[in-house]
């Protein structure tokens, strides 16, 4: 084990109090020497839950992600990338992506472990329809991909997509760039897995793209169906296939 690389983890967060928080960070905190928060202008007890983990937390005032997600998010890589030395990596995911605590303390080893030749660490992705069950059909096929979700720090110029929508959680830079993909951990996207949820995020999709210029019209459309293909997620079985050897922007619509 390289006992000089540091994980630094980036959180980009709004409203979390009553939802998934603490289950991430209890889980996120196993796997990084450090969290970076950036909180998107919370109204409810989001930040001082932070504060409960030891985080570092930098609050907006007003709300990026609501408008324009390619601002808070290269906001949070930059102030990642300040506490990063050459070759540490930094990770970053969302309050509602959960990697259970086995799962968590293995992707640590295997990051510290990894040749340092690897630049981008993948995982695969599932939308969760509910606590039990993931969406598998042909829009809804995150979980047959590697999603790009931590990265090598190199000194370098970092650029996003300037997408309101679906911009990408690494800049663009990082991706395709020597990848490993680690099959046995997988990210709970606990995102979608409540009407409420659903709901909400229609609405911002109608809100920020009624033009589908950033996503599919089909597949906000089915965001609502009622009657969606489901499996069991404790059923899925590892396979080596995947349909794509690395989602390009590592964001599924959310």
């Amino acid at each position: 084990m390289n006992n000089n690389i540091r994980i630094i983890g980036g959180l980009l967060c709004r409203n979390e109090e009553h939802r998934w928080l603490r289950l991430f960070l209890e889980s996120f905190k196993l796997i990084c020497d450090e969290v970076v928060v950036v909180d998107d202008a919370s109204t409810d007890r989001t930040v001082d839950i932070c504060y409960e983990f030891g985080c570092d937390i930098h609050s907006s005032l007003k709300s990026g992600f609501e408008e324009n997600e390619y601002i808070p998010r290269l906001r949070l890589w930059n102030l990642c990338v300040r506490k990063a030395k050459i070759n540490d990596i930094i990770i970053i995911l969302d309050a509602d992506e959960i990697i259970d605590q086995i799962e968590a303390l293995k992707f640590r080893h295997y990051l510290l472990e990894a040749d340092i030749k690897c630049e981008t660490f993948t995982l695969r992705l599932f939308d969760m329809w509910n606590e039990k069950q993931y969406r598998s059909d042909l829009l809804w096929t995150a979980h047959n991909r590697a999603w790009a979700i931590a990265a090598r720090y190199k000194p370098g110029i970092y650029t996003f997509a300037k997408n309101k929508l679906h911009c990408g959680r690494l800049p663009v830079e990082t991706i395709n760039k020597n990848f490993v993909f680690y099959e046995d951990i997988k990210i709970k996207h606990l995102g979608w897995s409540t009407k409420i949820d659903r709901q909400f995020k229609y609405d911002r999709y109608m809100r920020l793209d009624s033009e589908f210029i950033f996503g599919i019209k089909a597949q906000y459309d089915s965001i609502l169906d009622e009657n969606p293909n489901l499996l069991n997620y404790d059923d899925f079985k590892n396979v080596n296939h995947l349909d794509h050897d690395l989602d390009e922007d590592g964001e599924t619509i959310e």
